[in-house]
């Protein structure tokens, strides 16, 4: 989406999942939890795709009059 917005072409790397964790070995504990939750996310995708379930509802339903922002608009802040 970055590089869409500003035209621009960014380079990329990838690290495999145990090269990932293996960066916390020998930091303090701070670090270590840091690196965990970033596992967790951008890894095994923890926090996204989620079922809401019978008894919830999105957002949106429940606060009608919120203006939400997306992610592309928010990012053209930096451009």
């Amino acid at each position: 989406m970055w590089e869409k917005l500003s035209g621009k072409s960014l380079t990329k790397f990838h690290i495999q999942g145990d090269e990932f964790l293996a960066s916390m070995k020998d930091t303090n504990f701070a670090h270590q939890v840091g690196v965990t939750h970033f596992y967790h996310i951008f890894y095994e995708g923890c926090l996204t795709n989620f079922d809401i379930g019978d008894y919830g509802a999105e957002a949106t339903l429940l606060y009608p009059d919120v203006q939400y922002t997306r992610i592309n608009e928010f990012l053209k802040r930096y451009l």
